[in-house]
């Protein structure tokens, strides 16, 4: 296996995991059916997909990365951050306040936008 990668800081804008489980569930599920969907590198680190990778190392399974710039037009940070909100809003099971916690985070990193703006990206209230 090549070098181990590193999540990019803009990945940190989406909680992780909590608990063993959902990981266990995630190494079994890639045991089984393999890796369906490939983890999206920004800048040579991972953007999306850093749970997939871990347990594909657990799982003993390659992990297939494509280059976001290549694939999803991700040319810059600004590009990214929407890459990360769309990909991870709707498929993460996130609480009320981690919710909140990724809206005052988007808020801080991106202040030029509007409070309306980033409600609408995350699907909220603003």
């Amino acid at each position: 296996m090549s070098k181990q990668l590193k999540p990019y800081p803009l990945a940190d804008l989406v909680p992780t995991m909590t608990g063993g489980e959902q990981l266990y569930d995630l190494v079994e599920d890639i045991k089984k059916h393999g890796l369906r969907h490939p983890i999206i590198l920004y800048k040579g680190k991972i953007l999306d997909g850093r749970h997939r990778y871990e347990a594909c190392l657990t799982a003993g399974v390659k992990p297939r990365t494509v280059d976001g710039d290549k694939y999803f037009g991700i040319e810059d940070d600004a590009a990214a951050v929407a890459y990360v909100i769309s990909a991870n809003i709707h498929r993460r099971h996130l609480t009320a306040e981690q919710k909140r916690e990724l809206i005052a985070k988007l808020i801080k990193a991106s202040p030029e936008k509007s409070d309306r703006t980033i409600a609408g990206e995350l699907g909220v209230s603003h």
